[in-house]
């Protein structure tokens, strides 16, 4: 596939990932500090096709819209910004990252600092475009509720107790005391 194949366009800042819509797809990602963000397209077997500069960038969101890209395009981001990591930035456009949004990788991470710094780009699992209208839901409707009707409780993990058993009867009881009726997302993690 050449890169003529796609053309570059003014997107949407929300929602953030990769989202297929109107004969294309949509990028939009938070890099606040960045100076520039580039989407790189890839083929099947991961050769890169095209690079493209994020155009827009609107309250820390950088976005754009790419005609033409379709579920299961393979892409990456390269991020430019002030290298300083005593202040907490550290950008390096000459490597390849995942999209922080991402719904599917291509293959599984598995992590080498070494083969990182030598060559990110071959080194680093593409993310994948999925379409979202496509999931198989199953009769599963949506719950419907208002935003008056609905509460977000967010937590960071280290304030949660580390042990699972822990955790499932003292914080789900916790926050079902709060009348939460709808957990939206519980991240696992593993030490």
């Amino acid at each position: 596939m050449s890169n003529e194949h796609f053309v570059l366009m003014s997107g949407n800042e929300a929602p953030l990932g990769a989202f297929v819509r109107d004969g294309g797809c949509n990028f939009s990602v938070w890099a606040p500090e960045a100076t520039k963000v580039t989407l790189i397209l890839y083929t099947d077997n991961e050769q890169e096709i095209v690079r493209y500069e994020l155009p827009e960038k609107h309250d820390g969101l950088w976005f754009g819209f790419v005609k033409n890209v379709r579920p299961g395009q393979l892409y990456a981001y390269s991020v430019d910004g002030v290298n300083d990591p005593k202040n907490g930035l550290s950008f390096d456009a000459s490597k390849i990252l995942i999209d922080p949004y991402a719904k599917k990788l291509n293959r599984p991470v598995d992590w080498n600092y070494d083969l990182y710094l030598n060559d990110s780009g071959r080194f680093i699992s593409k993310s994948v475009v999925v379409d979202d209208n496509a999931f198989d839901w199953q009769g599963v409707k949506k719950p419907g509720l208002t935003k008056d009707r609905t509460i977000l409780y967010e937590t960071h993990v280290k304030g949660l107790p580390s042990y699972v058993m822990i955790f499932l009867k003292n914080s789900v009881e916790h926050i079902w005391d709060l009348v939460i009726r709808m957990l939206s997302s519980i991240s696992r993690i593993w030490e």
